[in-house]
């Protein structure tokens, strides 16, 4: 079956590394040009970024089937749906190493040309800055949670207890005599990290960057998850409700569930709201035929 994701053909920033970072083996430098953008499977089932374009500081929590997680804001609020592209371009990197052989590490370098590049943002001024802002909440966020990630040479389970969504990070410039961002050097959160060594990831859709509303981001990443390669997959209102995270009364989730129904605006899936049972249904794009059986399938169901 043919796959949704595409590599992306952007020719990158190339710089140098000194001697130093070299012969750190705990530094990933991320240099590969053609790759797919990937995210973790945990942070794609669980509302861990805010959908918040305000600067927001009350404790999130989300639970479910036993499980919880609790999202407690940096002093710059919550970290948001795009600040979750900075992790999903050093998970891309990271993957793409260990398919090419490579020794990857927790820590991470690359041009933030780069990042901007791959990530379909202009490289201005302006867009340094909230780099460095996304940075700071992405180090301040902190989560709690029962969720266990396994160790995959150890075995041993991670329990996330007051895990930051990454570890630190460190902005080099480009020169002593501007301000402009040269190279972002991040250092992973070891429940992500222990993730992308066991390869609990997805691939997501190109055009998953050019998705500018933030709930967009969250259905996609959900139906990405649960639909993937399935003909359709169908959740309620009230489910999706909970799952995206949204803080939004129920009336106006579904007035922007509809607008984005209408707005076609979702890579790779089809997505429609069935109001006779306040149900949202998801068709895959990639096959005809299965769109078709996903929509006579719910007509029986319905009659």
């Amino acid at each position: 079956m043919k796959k949704q994701s595409q590599t992306i053909p952007i020719l990158i920033e190339v710089f140098s590394v000194d001697s130093e970072s070299q012969n750190r083996l705990d530094l990933f430098i991320c240099n590969t040009i053609n790759f797919s953008p990937k995210d973790d499977l945990g942070s794609m089932e669980y509302p861990v970024f805010t959908l918040s374009t305000k600067r927001k500081y009350n404790v999130r929590r989300y639970e479910r089937n036993g499980t919880f997680i609790e999202i407690t804001p940096s002093v710059l609020g919550h970290a948001t749906i795009f600040d979750n592209d900075i992790l999903i371009y050093c998970i891309s990197q990271l993957v793409a190493g260990l398919n090419a052989g490579r020794q990857i590490g927790r820590t991470v370098r690359f041009p933030a040309f780069n990042f901007f590049a791959n990530t379909h943002r202009d490289a201005g001024g302006k867009e340094y800055s909230l780099l460095a802002q996304s940075l700071v909440r992405l180090r301040g966020t902190t989560i709690t949670s029962n969720l266990t990630t396994e160790d995959p040479i150890t075995k041993e389970v991670t329990k996330l207890v007051g895990a930051g969504l990454i570890e630190n990070f460190t902005i080099y410039k480009k020169s002593a005599e501007t301000e402009e961002i040269g190279t972002v050097e991040i250092t992973l959160s070891k429940w992500l990290y222990n993730a992308v060594q066991a390869k609990e990831v997805l691939t997501l859709d190109q055009k998953y960057f050019e998705l500018r509303k933030a709930l967009e981001r969250r259905i996609y990443l959900l139906v990405r998850k649960h639909c993937g390669n399935q003909p359709s997959w169908k959740i309620s209102l009230k489910l999706l409700l909970e799952k995206s995270g949204s803080e939004s009364e129920r009336r106006e989730f579904r007035r922007m569930i509809k607008f984005i129904c209408d707005s076609d605006t979702l890579p790779g899936y089809k997505m429609n709201y069935v109001e006779t049972e306040d149900f949202v249904l998801f068709q895959n794009r990639i096959n005809k035929e299965t769109v078709k059986d996903a929509i006579t399938q719910l007509v029986l169901n319905l009659k």
